[in-house]
Order: C-alpha cells, then sequence, then structure tokens
C-alpha cells in the first residue's frame, strides 16, 4: 500500500502511532492486527512543504470607494489559494474567491482579510486590506433671503446637508436661472453676484460630487429671495432712471439727491457703473453728480441700459444698485 503525503512545514505528522519529523521515503511492514489479518507492506513517500514558496498573501491596494457597493480582488500565485474574512458588518459575496463583491459597506473604513493557502497549508499567511467607503453628502433644499442693497452673497448650501461620513472629500458646483451669477471660490465655498437692479425669487441648483470619484454626484436645488425692501424705508431717495445727455441743461447729468442736498454727510461715497456685459465703464471717489453719459476718455457711451452701484459711505458698507438708461 503506497501513501504519499505532502506536509505543512513545521507541522507533525503521525501514522500508524509514529512521529514523523523529516521528509523521506519509508517502508514498513503493517501487521495482520491494523490490516484486516494480514501483514502489508507499507510505502510513505513524505514531504514538508514550505507554503512561502507560492508567495505571501496579497489582497490587493486598499481602496476608497463613493458607492455602498464595490469589489475587492487578491493577487494570487499559481498553486496557491485563499479566502477572505470581514472584520466588520460589510458582506463578501463569495468568500473562496479571489475576487469578490462587497455590499453593506460601512461609512469609514472597512477591514477585510485575504488568507492565503497552499496545497499542505491552509491559511499560512494573511493581508489585511482596507476599503474606505466614503458617501457624499446627503444634500436638502435651501432657501436664502438677501438685502437687494448687498452687492455678493456667500451660500452655504451645505449647512443643513447631512454627512454619513464627515472626512469624505467632495466639490460642490452650482448654477442659477437669473437673476445673477455664481462665483465659485474654491471647492466647497460658492457666493453669488446678483445681477444690478434685480430683486425677486431666484431659482438655483447645486451639485456635490466625490473628489476621489468625480462621476458620482447628487443634487438638489436651493432658491434665493432678493429683497428690495431698501425703498420701502422712509429716508429712501428714488434716483432717476433715465438721462438724456444732449446739452439741453435738462436731465443732462445723474443726479443722486442725496448727494446734492447734503454732500457734507457722504464725504466717503463711490459710484461704478457697468454696461450690460459687465463691464465697468465709469467710476467716481467721490461721485460729484457729474455723470453725463460717457465712458473711459470722455467719449460717449451708447444709448441703452448700464448698472450702477452706489456706495453712499464706503466706511459702512452700505451699497444701492440699479439701473439707468441712456436717452439721445
Amino acid at each position: 500500500m503506497d501513501n504519499i503525503e505532502a506536509v505543512c512545514d513545521g507541522s507533525e505528522y503521525i501514522y500508524n502511532e509514529t512521529e514523523y519529523t523529516e521528509e523521506g521515503f519509508y517502508e514498513f511492514v503493517l501487521s495482520g492486527e491494523n490490516s484486516g489479518g494480514c501483514d502489508t507492506m507499507v510505502t510513505l513517500d513524505l514531504t514538508f512543504e514550505d507554503p512561502y514558496v507560492f508567495g505571501l498573501a496579497n489582497g490587493g491596494e486598499d481602496e476608497a470607494f463613493c458607492i455602498e457597493d464595490a469589489e475587492i480582488s487578491a493577487l494570487i500565485n499559481p498553486g496557491q489559494s485563499g479566502f477572505w474574512t470581514s472584520e466588520g458588518l460589510a458582506i463578501l459575496d463569495h468568500i473562496n474567491q479571489s475576487s469578490t463583491g462587497l455590499s453593506n459597506l460601512q461609512p469609514g473604513p472597512n477591514v477585510f482579510v485575504w488568507s492565503a493557502s497552499s496545497p499542505a497549508c491552509p491559511d499560512y499567511d494573511q493581508d489585511t486590506v482596507i476599503i474606505d467607503y466614503l458617501p457624499l453628502p446627503v444634500p436638502a433644499e435651501d432657501s436664502f433671503s438677501f438685502d437687494f442693497a448687498v452687492s455678493t452673497f456667500h451660500l452655504d448650501v451645505m449647512a443643513n446637508d447631512s454627512f454619513p461620513w464627515i472626512e469624505t472629500p467632495y466639490f460642490i458646483t452650482a448654477e442659477v436661472d437669473t437673476g445673477g451669477m455664481i462665483i465659485q471660490e474654491n471647492d466647497s465655498t460658492l457666493l453669488f453676484a446678483p445681477q444690478p437692479s434685480f430683486s425677486g425669487l431666484i431659482q438655483g441648483t447645486y451639485t456635490i460630487c466625490g473628489t476621489l470619484c468625480p462621476d458620482e454626484c447628487v443634487e438638489q436645488i436651493f432658491q434665493i429671495n432678493l429683497q428690495n425692501d431698501f425703498w420701502d424705508k422712509e429716508d429712501a431717495f428714488y434716483p432717476p432712471n433715465g438721462i438724456t445727455p444732449n446739452g439741453d441743461g435738462d436731465n443732462d447729468m445723474f443726479v443722486i439727491d442725496p448727494l446734492l442736498e447734503n454732500p457734507d454727510l457722504y464725504p466717503d461715497n463711490e459710484l461704478i457703473i457697468f454696461n450690460r456685459y459687465g463691464s465697468m465703464v465709469y467710476k467716481a471717489r467721490p461721485y460729484l453728480n457729474d455723470w453725463d453719459g460717457t465712458g473711459p476718455g470722455g467719449s460717449d457711451l451708447p444709448e441703452g441700459t448700464y448698472y450702477y452701484v452706489l456706495r453712499l459711505n464706503l466706511n459702512e458698507g452700505e451699497l444701492y444698485r440699479g439701473d439707468i438708461t441712456i436717452i439721445r
């Protein structure tokens, strides 16, 4: 009777109540008492296997995902096998396959262990793999209300969002349907610059995308109520909405009443005028009620609507916006 045995190096091998510690070819007679009544010649071809000739366990690289379902893959050498274990709540679809799907990943690091086996040495080496699940923030609708007289606003669209994992890297973008433009300061900070003279309700959408997986994004809406409460104040003034600079002495200049009636109260005022493309065509500090529809170099500007930003007192920061039409 021939026996061929491969035993893991460092293990004990006992046959017929005899311990063997060296590999080799052994012959012995198995007495009839142990072989059904007849003496039997037995051969034993014994080898001790060093499992590391098959290589170390290699579960692959640590990875990060933005989605809850992912995949993990171990690298195996010829003659090597193995199995996966999860050290948390994450679920392995096929523990005995080198590549397997993952589900129920928990936000943050998820730990998995790949145990390598050789033909004679099960579970002889292990490798730990960390899968970071970085779920995106869950956006919520936002509503902002700002004074018409403010030039730019900080839109903290993330303030009421929920964060399954606070360390998830992300970036946001946004757009509005009308009334101004979004200024992207950085990956997580938005400013809104209203269109001069615009007031009312503005609808917008912001998008959150994962920095490590930019194709994974979520969207949410927001709205901005740009209030025009300034004109309801008791001391409100009403600049003209048009000038006719034709030299007849009537309505040739853009005259702002507070600067005309009480110039000493506003020594640090400033007026800036833009065309419809957002290019500055006039700036004065202080403004002396002398703009007559001219642009850089004193050239006449074409007829049309222009937009102004007026600060009566720069130190106080109060700002008023509106439009002015040139009619020649």
